[in-house]
């Protein structure tokens, strides 16, 4: 069993990302991390294009422990972001 891919949705790649303006002053905290969190894994996709990324991939390529990936992939899929690829790939561990 494989890990699914994730890429870029292909209506963003179109459109380009809708720039958000936040002030920092009037942002909780606690969101922040959560947001530079989110823009590191949108850049590593970027990256790998129609390649995609893995959870394990995007865990390994930016350094940020699992427990942190899949919320913050989970909040760009929910935004429409990016999109389940389809494709498949063994992890790290070959499963």
């Amino acid at each position: 069993m494989g890990s699914c891919s994730l890429i870029v949705s292909p209506t963003l790649r179109a459109c380009g990302p809708r720039p958000r303006r936040y002030r920092a002053a009037h942002s909780p905290r606690s969101l922040r991390p959560a947001a530079s969190q989110r823009a590191r894994l949108f850049q590593h996709l970027l990256k790998q294009g129609e390649l995609g990324a893995t959870i394990d991939e995007m865990t390994i390529h930016t350094g940020m422990p699992v427990n942190v990936v899949c919320p913050r992939r989970h909040e760009l899929e929910a935004k429409h972001i990016v999109v389940n690829s389809g494709q498949t790939r063994l992890t790290s561990h070959g499963r």
